[in-house]
């Protein structure tokens, strides 16, 4: 009887359906670009499977979506990247862009078979990239979304770019934690 009641309030109302709908679509997208769910597309590639830990874990994920961990003393520019089988040209990639004054990078690896992380190892000892391995073909969105909630909080900028692109600053006064 409640659900015939809204309904029909709801046909009555265009603008408060307008309303429910943006905010049902907000609340879906949200629980979608959760970090679990990626996670869990770690886990198999059944979309039967995906599709019911996504209705499992969805009411977890709109909780995590009202708590919004921010830090007002965010700073620098970190690139975010997913690579497969970047291991002979990453290096001049990273040096590159630390010239230009980009202060972090957030690596996935992409299942490469090259020696990608041995590459990578003494900048993540360093500090200044963050590795991560992720699974499956279309990963990069993923990826994306997953560095957006892990560090998004940390970083003023971020910027997501591809390893055979190279982003040049004119009038390069900041020089980063570069050069």
């Amino acid at each position: 009887m409640l659900v015939v009641f809204v309904k029909t309030l709801l046909k009555n109302h265009p603008r408060l359906y307008n309303f429910c709908a943006q905010t049902r679509s907000v609340l879906k997208q949200a629980a979608e670009n959760h970090k679990i769910i990626f996670t869990c597309r770690n886990w198999t590639s059944n979309p039967y499977v995906r599709s019911m830990l996504k209705v499992l874990l969805t009411p977890y994920c709109l909780l995590k979506y009202f708590y919004v961990k921010s830090d007002d003393n965010r700073s620098g520019l970190a690139f975010v990247l997913i690579a497969k089988n970047e291991a002979p040209y990453i290096e001049e990639w990273l040096n590159f862009h630390r010239k230009q004054g980009v202060s972090h990078f957030i690596i996935y690896n992409n299942e490469s078979t090259d020696n990608f992380r041995e590459v990578l190892q003494p900048y993540i000892d360093s500090g200044l990239v963050s590795y991560h391995v992720i699974n499956g073909k279309p990963r990069q969105l993923d990826a994306y979304n997953m560095a957006i909630h892990d560090y998004g909080h940390k970083f003023r900028y971020m910027g997501f770019i591809d390893a055979d692109e190279f982003v040049f600053v004119r009038n390069n006064t900041y020089r980063g934690g570069g050069a």
